[in-house]
């Protein structure tokens, strides 16, 4: 369930997408509602406690249920937008003074060194890098935000749960070629090699301060 999981979570673009072409708004809603009590009940099971962020998820499901029987349209909307906010303020937070970028954080942990020991031409390339995401991120919510107001439900749910995640692709292969172009003394492995190191790096330690 634990590799299975992120696989489904996944599936929730397809699955709104689907439940908009066929009229049933809430059921994608309901879906990924589903998915976020399996999460907690997973937690609860693994850790053998109802942990705070397990309670969290369910009553946001809760939450969600209730409000997508009332409102599937600004349900969907929202969460969407919300996605965006979280993901810039993720990046652009972590620019703030006596901060590590997190593109910074990330190209640490995949050396497993501290951001003073990363070389100046590096660092200053990742947090170019943590801007361009930063940036990114914001650009997609306000295209998402102006289809949201002004498009159909359909064009809106064609952008947010399909091409978005297109450009998010070809933003990460503009982003890879950029730094083996600018700092290839730097890179040490390939784009394959990249995700083997990235899977085994401890999620709470990219988002955490890193010292």
């Amino acid at each position: 369930m634990k590799k299975l999981l992120p696989w489904l979570y996944l599936s929730y673009p397809l699955a709104l997408h689907l439940s908009i072409y066929y009229q049933h708004l809430s059921w994608g809603l309901y879906w990924l509602a589903t998915l976020l009590i399996v999460s907690a009940g997973r937690r609860t099971i693994t850790s053998g406690k109802l942990s705070v962020s397990s309670l969290t998820l369910v009553i946001i499901a809760i939450l969600l249920i209730g409000v997508s029987s009332q409102a599937p349209d600004l349900s969907a909307k929202l969460i969407s937008l919300l996605i965006y906010a979280a993901l810039f303020a993720l990046f652009a937070s972590s620019l703030l003074p006596g901060k590590v970028p997190l593109i910074t954080r990330m190209a640490c942990l995949l050396r497993d060194i501290k951001p003073l020991q990363l070389n100046r031409k590096a660092a200053e390339y990742t947090r170019m890098a943590t801007v361009m995401w930063a940036t990114f991120f914001f650009l997609l919510g306000l295209a998402s935000l102006w289809l949201a107001l002004f498009a159909s439900l359909n064009a809106w749910s064609i952008f947010t749960n399909f091409i978005a995640y297109i450009l998010v692709g070809l933003m990460f292969l503009f982003e890879f070629w950029l730094r083996k172009k600018l700092i290839a003394e730097q890179m040490d492995y390939t784009m394959k090699e990249f995700f083997q190191r990235l899977r085994g790096i401890k999620m709470f330690r990219l988002f955490s301060t890193v010292a």
